[in-house]
């Protein structure tokens, strides 16, 4: 499946190939380019075209303050009740892997987690700062482009991307390279923004009915996350490149991380707004998980 094209029509979904149609959020960049949000008419998946001809339309994910964050104890705690959470999960669905690949793992902290319990774990990331954290703290750990150094073929029982697959352009040829690692009837595990969080169409309808005066969408669409996929979509595309979606569950965000990241004004700028939402995170956090509306898609597949 390694052998799917790296290159997609820019109006193409990236989950089905369907011909996306244009909405009316069309940003600037920070950088002086223009993009387009499109949307998906037959899986509903969401997703940014740029417009200007000839610039490369990756993006970085591990800013500085970003390092801080993840190496937060009170963050690293939220995380290990996820990642407990996500263990129970794919255990209930009958995957009980001895050995992980963790793609776009950053500093480490799910492969050391994983490495404590005595599972053999790997991790691979595409930004050299946070692989050399990594290693520092033992972990077995290469950039994104050394993958096959680190781990062979078929050499895993599971692989998983936690919040990885939206910020790739070309999820499906991303996955398909990650997914030659893993075993067949292995179990791959995926965590990214649902686009059918109740929230987004919110601020989309105000941002429309006020002709744009009131926008919001700035917290919920951003151009460092290219595709935002429903459940739909991200089973269409997981078929595609050879896996099977048999588990699927929506979480909200760390209630640590996201405090944090609110009050934070290098995160989301200076912002009474933001401050006053982080504020009120953890009693909305609460009502939504038991609505079972997060704003993350959970999602377990196998490998076929």
């Amino acid at each position: 499946m390694s052998t799917l094209t790296n290159v997609l029509d820019a109006d193409a979904c990236p989950a089905c190939l369907t011909r996306g149609r244009a909405t009316s959020l069309t940003p600037s960049l920070p950088d002086g380019r223009n993009a387009t949000l499109l949307r998906c008419p037959s899986c509903g998946t969401e997703y940014w075209r740029l417009d200007n001809k000839g610039v490369d339309n990756e993006s970085e994910y591990w800013e500085e303050y970003k390092f801080d964050l993840y190496a937060d104890g009170a963050v690293q705690k939220a995380y290990e009740e996820r990642y407990e959470r996500m263990l129970s999960m794919i255990e209930r669905l009958g995957f009980h892997p001895n050995s992980v690949l963790d793609v776009g793992g950053g500093i480490g902290n799910f492969a050391a987690w994983l490495a404590e319990r005595g599972v053999t774990s790997y991790m691979t990331d595409i930004d050299s700062s946070a692989v050399a954290a990594a290693k520092e703290r033992g972990v077995q750990a290469v950039e994104s482009k050394d993958l096959g150094s680190l781990v062979p073929v078929d050499g895993v029982d599971a692989v998983t991307l936690w919040d990885v697959v939206e910020h790739v352009a070309n999820p499906a040829a991303f996955v398909s390279e990650a997914l030659t690692r893993l075993r067949p009837g292995g179990v791959l595990f995926l965590e990214t923004p649902d686009a059918r969080f109740p929230l987004r169409k919110a601020v989309l309808g105000v941002r429309a009915a006020s002709k744009g005066r009131v926008d919001k969408t700035g917290a919920l669409y951003y151009w460092e996350h290219k595709v935002y996929f429903t459940e739909r979509g991200m089973a269409m595309m997981l078929m595609r490149v050879g896996a099977r979606v048999v588990g699927v569950e929506r979480w909200t965000s760390p209630r640590a991380k996201m405090t944090k990241l609110l009050a934070s004004d290098k995160a989301l700028g200076t912002s009474a707004f933001y401050r006053g939402i982080g504020r009120m995170y953890p009693y909305a956090d609460t009502g939504i998980e038991r609505m079972r509306l997060g704003n993350k898609l959970i999602v377990v597949a196998t490998k076929i």
